[in-house]
């Protein structure tokens, strides 16, 4: 390549291996070369968490037996803003009654017996000695390494380097889940990823991507704390700089792909002979063309530290100099003293180091202009190296239309028909137009990083028709995998979203792994979202998330997290099956704490209770608590009840909400709510404009009056009383608090709900709630089952007294 191509395409990366990872990743991991700047809040944690070991090894043989709990996780938390702690809100609430779960009448001793596994874990039964050990020499290193991938995460966004090398690869997100499971195994007894989650969110928040951070929208609570208002015009504004930052992108590899906006986080492998070219080979000269540069960059800076002097007085060595000091140096070099030294001041390297103050080290770090234009030559180029394969028209239309599903629906098969798909696989790999690239290479050119979920299904999962013909999705033992990925529009602190399966292999390291889309390992994985309720994926996703303990066993870095599924009225993307998840527990949202007559069910191993929320006997909730909301038990009696529900009340006719909500003392609340399908209504139809509304419950005939209520719909967020307000009016409703939550679960009613909730649980559990719970109105709200929240060194406060 030429001086002046060089001066056009400067390139990418000069790759080292990356320090930071432990000796449990893996080996052949090639990150950027940087220096990692650490933020005040990295510094502090790390102090934090010095301070922590220290003690831990000073503490006396019988030391104490509870341990630092992180509810929060906050020191996995940048403070881009005022933190708001998850109780923020509900400090004028008072407590009616004492925890209705912990024990009989009477003080006596508690029902619901913590499961064996749990109770002989290492934090409830082990010596102090232990504990401390596994502390300071298992967990806290395990820490310490999250710790470390965050800020080179901010790193090297700070420094512009490429989005798809933002993060850290994808190989090593299995590493830590895989390391977090066996330590979390190992202290409570049960398996879960919630530190590793934890990351997950806070590194996507400098991915490139995501176009805003949840503290970014303004959040206004109510007095009595029954409702969080979010500014839905707020959020929905940074759908404009979602796409800026697309414009903003010069990407190899195209990151849209799949059936809907959230199906890319495994991108489609089939490539053309010269898209393959400009990805590979082109990779490889923007590597050559970047390291020329970064060379021309530091004889330009030796020559000018040698001819001129007196510019770079102050900078001794200019290599070990700030950003801020290089550049501030570099501003007052004048054009004489340019050319004294042989720098040519209209060259991309000269006018890229006296812009950045640094050497570069990415492709991601050039202009947009330039990294377009480097793109560009490289597709022009290799368009005309591979013109003398290229075929006559024609000849490869059904290849072509073969790849093109591909890469619309990957995990699918060709025609529904397995056997012609593998025979177009076969023609791909013997074509001279089109190859197979290796999806552990493709990784590396995606921006999205996921973390995976293997489980096995108990129950058929069952669509139902509105005539009541029932079609199963997935029968009882399929196994599953799932996706946890960040949602790049939250309106949740921590806010994820569980995929469903990809339909392909997960196995790494298989021949089939690498063949990426091209190999489908299970046609009927990939699902829908819309009336498709999946409830054991929900109680499955709570479990992992979650500690298996109460909240002075938490280990530093963890969180409590919500898992629910959105019903079709408020969910906008219907291809692709997705919970959702965010960061809390029931301390945040006294409506899953309202409380009738739980009655304990032996059968579940679980209390059950039925509350009203709302004027009318169907605004009901079934609400369940247990150890373990995974128990086959526990799915089946979810799962029958909303086959029961959709085949007496009208199949489509029917929409869920559940919501799995950690309790904080080790126990989960399962809080079912059956709603009606809520009718959307085109704003220009008549009828809406009759009506003023958006939306009709059907069940009732009745319209959503934004007068009266701020939101329309019970779902994953609102049914908690997080609410989306798009004006003053909709902020000022909201602030009513619980009256507002209770209208709405009024206006969401499902006619017949309750009948048919307590017909279910009468016949399939032997317990009839009409009797424990007469109609009416609930108004009793239990307080969490757990004291004000232990800091991180407050476990120390008697040591140091």
């Amino acid at each position: 390549m030429s001086d002046a191509l060089g001066n056009a395409m400067p390139g990418i990366r000069s790759p080292v291996k990356l320090p930071l990872l432990g000796t449990r990743s893996p080996s052949n991991l090639r990150l950027p070369a940087i220096q990692l700047t650490r933020s005040p809040e990295h510094e502090r944690t790390m102090k934090e968490l010095e301070t922590f070991e220290s003690r831990l090894n000073r503490m006396p043989s019988k030391g104490h037996a509870s341990l630092p709990s992180l509810r929060l996780a906050p020191t996995l938390a940048p403070s881009r803003a005022p933190f708001v702690p998850l109780h923020h809100g509900l400090r004028k609430w008072t407590p009616l009654v004492a925890d209705p779960y912990a024990s009989k009448a009477g003080g006596a001793a508690r029902v619901m017996v913590v499961p064996k596994e749990l109770e002989t874990a290492l934090c409830r039964s082990g010596t102090a000695d232990a504990k401390q050990a596994f502390l300071a020499h298992e967990w806290v290193p395990f820490y310490k390494e999250l710790q470390e991938a965050l800020s080179a995460t901010r790193t090297r966004h700070m420094v512009g380097v490429s989005v798809e090398e933002v993060m850290p690869p994808q190989v090593q997100w299995e590493a830590w889940a895989t390391r977090c499971r066996e330590l979390t195994a190992k202290w409570y007894g049960a398996p879960n990823i919630s530190a590793v989650y934890q990351l997950l969110i806070e590194c996507s928040e400098y991915d490139g991507v995501s176009p805003y951070r949840f503290y970014d929208v303004p959040a206004q609570w109510s007095d009595d704390g029954w409702v969080r208002a979010l500014d839905g015009n707020v959020r929905a504004s940074f759908g404009k700089k979602a796409r800026e930052l697309k414009k903003g992108q010069a990407q190899t590899l195209a990151q849209t792909a799949g059936e809907s906006a959230i199906d890319n986080t495994i991108l489609p492998n089939i490539l053309t002979r010269e898209e393959s070219a400009v990805l590979l080979a082109g990779q490889r000269i923007k590597a050559l063309l970047v390291g020329q540069m970064a060379r021309r960059q530091r004889k330009m800076l030796a020559a000018l530290k040698k001819m001129c002097p007196e510019s770079l007085k102050k900078l001794p060595a200019p290599l070990a100099a700030t950003e801020e000091e290089l550049k501030s140096a570099l501003q007052l070099v004048r054009q004489h003293e340019l050319e004294r030294a042989g720098v040519n001041e209209h060259s991309s390297a000269w006018q890229r180091l006296r812009d950045a103050g640094k050497i570069i080290s990415s492709f991601g770090q050039l202009t947009l202009e330039r990294r377009v234009q480097v793109e560009e030559f490289l597709r022009e180029t290799m368009a005309d190296l591979h013109a003398a394969n290229r075929a006559r028209d024609g000849e490869f239309d059904e290849l072509h239309e073969f790849v093109s599903f591909i890469r619309a629906s990957p995990g699918r098969l060709y025609k529904g028909d397995r056997k012609k798909h593998e025979r177009m696989m076969l023609s791909v790999m013997l074509s001279p137009k089109y190859t197979i690239v290796k999806r552990s290479t493709i990784e590396q050119f995606t921006n999205h990083r996921f973390l995976v979920n293997c489980w096995t299904r108990r129950c058929d999962l069952v669509g139902i028709d509105d005539d009541g013909t029932q079609t199963t999705s997935r029968s009882a033992g399929a196994a599953e995998v799932g996706r946890f990925r960040k949602n790049g529009f939250c309106y949740f602190e921590s806010h994820g979203l569980g995929l469903t399966s990809s339909g392909l292999s997960e196995q790494r390291g298989t021949i089939a792994f690498e063949l990426g889309v091209a190999k489908v390992a299970d046609e009927s994985a990939k699902l829908g979202n819309w009336f498709l309720n999946d409830f054991e994926k929900i109680l499955v996703e709570a479990e992992v998330l979650n500690a298996a303990g109460a909240l002075a066993h938490r280990l530093p870095g963890e969180a409590s997290h919500e898992v629910s599924q959105n019903p079709k009225a408020s969910s906008s993307i219907a291809a692709t099956q997705h919970t959702q998840i965010s960061r809390g527990g029931i301390e945040m949202w006294p409506v899953l704490r309202l409380v009738a007559r739980p009655t304990y069910v032996a059968a579940l191993d679980a209390y059950i209770d039925l509350v009203q929320i709302g004027d009318q006997s169907d605004a009901i909730a079934l609400t369940l608590v247990t150890w373990r909301p995974s128990a086959p038990p526990i799915r089946s009696a979810l799962v029958g009840l909303r086959r029961y529900i959709c085949k007496k009340l009208g199949g489509r006719a029917v929409d869920f909400s559940l919501i799995a909500s950690p309790r904080g003392d080790g126990t989960f609340l399962l809080h079912f709510t059956p709603v009606a399908a809520l009718e959307w209504l085109d704003r220009s139809t008549s009828q809406a404009l009759k009506e003023g509304s958006t939306f009709r419950n059907n069940s009732t005939g009745e319209f959503h009056d934004s007068t009266v209520l701020p939101c329309a719909t019970v779902d994953s967020s609102q049914a908690k009383g997080n609410m989306l307000t798009y004006d003053k009016a909709a902020v000022s409703l909201a602030m009513k608090g619980e009256p507002i939550v209770r209208a709405l679960y009024d206006y969401n009613r499902l006619v017949g709900a309750r009948q048919a909730v307590v017909h279910y649980v009468r016949t399939r559990l032997g317990v009839d709630l009409e009797l424990s719970t007469p109609a009416g109105r609930t108004s009793t709200v239990a307080p969490p089952p757990f004291p004000k929240a232990v800091k991180f060194m407050d476990v120390f406060a008697d040591e140091e007294s």
